[in-house]
């Protein structure tokens, strides 16, 4: 369908504007680096789970047009892993969640730029796996998502450079060297007292 409209409209543009008032939500909690640049303006935000799964419904896979993954399935360790925390200690959530990197075109806040109203062109460039294990848990699983609170860093581009940073926003963001299991033990203290004795 998105092909056919494309296809026939030279000017469609598939938008993704997200207005939180139209889910009923209140505008989501940021605080912006402040740092002058023509290029991009970083802010970091919570956004309620809830939310997320919901602005997810509407849009579906066109949030993850710039990401590099899709989703990989509940068997992955990661997901399940995600599942877990959603199921059992979901107010822990946004402590044990990286959570997400996204881009937009522009953004409407209060004054004092501590509140987002409305966020145009959403993409989500990393993230995409807590994104879909968040609404496949509230609208397939049917478990409550309510206490669940996601950390959002949300670059705002100049259209005119979208093209070329957000590729490397989501490249980066994306870059991650593999943890073995051992790397999380090696800091025990028990470790520590045998290096320390040896």
């Amino acid at each position: 369908t998105r092909f056919s409209r494309f296809k026939s409209s030279k000017d469609y543009v598939d938008s993704t504007d997200v207005i939180f008032s139209e889910y009923d939500a209140d505008p989501i909690s940021c605080s912006s680096t402040n740092l002058v640049s023509n290029e991009i303006d970083t802010y970091m935000c919570v956004v309620p789970g809830d939310l997320l799964a919901d602005i997810y419904m509407n849009f579906t896979s066109r949030l993850l047009e710039r990401n590099v993954r899709s989703f990989l399935s509940f068997k992955s360790k990661i997901n399940k892993g995600i599942l877990d925390t959603i199921r059992d200690e979901p107010e822990k959530f946004i402590a044990y969640n990286n959570g997400l990197t996204a881009v937009a075109s522009s953004i409407e806040t209060n004054e004092d730029k501590t509140r987002i109203s409305k966020i145009n062109g959403f993409q989500i460039v990393n993230g995409g796996q807590t994104t879909n294990t968040i609404f496949r848990a509230k609208y397939a699983n049917k478990e409550s998502v309510d206490q669940i609170s996601v950390a959002l860093k949300l670059c705002v581009l100049d259209p005119k450079k979208i093209d070329e940073i957000g590729p490397n926003i989501s490249r980066f963001a994306n870059t991650q060297n593999a943890i073995r299991r051992t790397d999380f033990s090696s800091n025990n203290p028990i470790y520590i007292e045998l290096e320390k004795i040896s």
